[in-house]
């Protein structure tokens, strides 16, 4: 099966050009819940966001979301980079086709 990442929506809020997108392979995450357990999440829906640190320049992340655009938190996901890439590159880079 093709991974596929659909574009939802522009998030005009955010700093920089950042968009949300579901995917329909889940990417995962290990995080620690509130009572110190690491726990598995799977995340449906993201939001990439191409923007410019004062600090260390141009980077462009992937972080959980919910279908509305709503972060889940802000750890970053596996496929976020510093330097200048587009929402397409970092998502190809994991094996995801965009789908506008």
């Amino acid at each position: 099966m093709m991974k596929t990442a659909k574009f939802i929506k522009s998030l005009p809020d955010w700093s920089g050009n950042a968009a949300l997108y579901e995917l329909n392979a889940p990417i995962g995450q290990k995080r620690y819940n509130d009572d110190g357990e690491l726990i598995d999440l799977a995340h449906q829906y993201v939001v990439v966001s191409e923007a410019s640190d004062i600090i260390s320049g141009p980077e462009t992340y992937i972080f959980g979301a919910t279908e509305t655009g709503q972060v889940v938190n802000y750890a970053e996901l596996g496929g976020s980079r510093r330097g200048s890439y587009t929402h397409e590159d970092v998502l190809r880079a994991l094996g995801y086709e965009l789908k506008l």
